[in-house]
């Protein structure tokens, strides 16, 4: 019997994990990150992967971040500082008047690589579909590429800002746009689709901007592009007919468009 799988199996685990870390704590694992360049940098050990280093940077990990406990003192329900509302919008108060603001969302199947994505921008303009994806950051990567891309095509001269609530898709993106270069993302994409779709968004790069939103915290946006892409998903796995799906599409522009009523379906 050969380990070879087992270990890809461990390494496919290990990073499905960080990219679930990254997206639920996402200031700690950007301390992560930097803790672990600082002390690669000066590591006797590092050309085999600091494989005794682990001790030492949990130490520092937890003296730079020391667990809030808030008033009861217990260390599981920390104080919030910050009112909903302002920490919510607060990744919007520096676009550009001019912007046209999109979130994208993507949807993953358990039990193939079909993925389904949404998008819904202020102007009230939406769209979804499916596509293949080894991944849920493959999936948010593609969504991000069409919801910029038809921005682009319909809003000439305008700058366009997609957010999206993971972080593997958004640094693998702007990773890309900053160098020029959509190879720059290839080892997030492995699917054809989404590789011609970071193609064509590097050649608009200038206008466009990439940012994280937490999700599932009652953005309009973010709910209404994740209940596109849950229903591109159940479209695409032969789960809704076409006809249902259509009508599900009519209930979501107009929950969107009235401002109000529940976005959530059956998954």
């Amino acid at each position: 019997m050969t380990t070879e799988p087992f270990a890809e199996l461990i390494a496919r685990c290990r990073a499905a994990a960080l990219v679930r870390f990254a997206d639920a704590e996402t200031e700690l694992w950007h301390s992560v990150r930097e803790l672990t360049v600082r002390h690669q940098a000066h590591c006797p050990e590092r050309a085999d992967g600091c494989p005794r280093c682990h001790r030492a940077l949990a130490v520092l990990l937890a003296d730079a971040h020391p667990a809030d406990t808030g008033e009861d003192g217990d260390g599981e329900h920390p104080t919030a500082t910050v009112p909903a509302d302002v920490d919510r919008y607060a990744v919007l108060a520096d676009l550009p008047d001019t912007a046209v603001v999109a979130v994208a969302d993507a949807a993953v199947g358990d039990e193939s690589a079909l993925c389904g994505y949404g998008w819904a921008a202020e102007d009230g303009t939406t769209g979804y579909g499916d596509s293949l994806a080894s991944s849920s950051g493959e999936a948010e990567v593609t969504g991000i590429c069409a919801a910029a891309l038809s921005l682009l095509e319909h809003h000439e001269d305008t700058p366009v800002v997609i957010l999206c609530d993971s972080v593997e898709a958004v640094e693998a993106i702007n990773t890309a746009l900053r160098s020029a270069d959509p190879a720059a993302a290839h080892r997030t994409l492995l699917f054809p689709e989404s590789r011609h779709l970071m193609d064509r968004l590097v050649r608009h790069r200038h206008p466009v901007q990439v940012r994280w939103l937490k999700g599932h915290i009652g953005h309009d946006l973010n709910e209404t592009a994740d209940a596109f892409a849950r229903l591109a998903l159940r479209r695409a796995t032969g789960r809704i007919p076409p006809s249902a799906a259509r009508k599900e599409e009519a209930r979501l522009l107009r929950l969107l468009g009235s401002g109000a009523g529940p976005l959530l379906a059956a998954a």
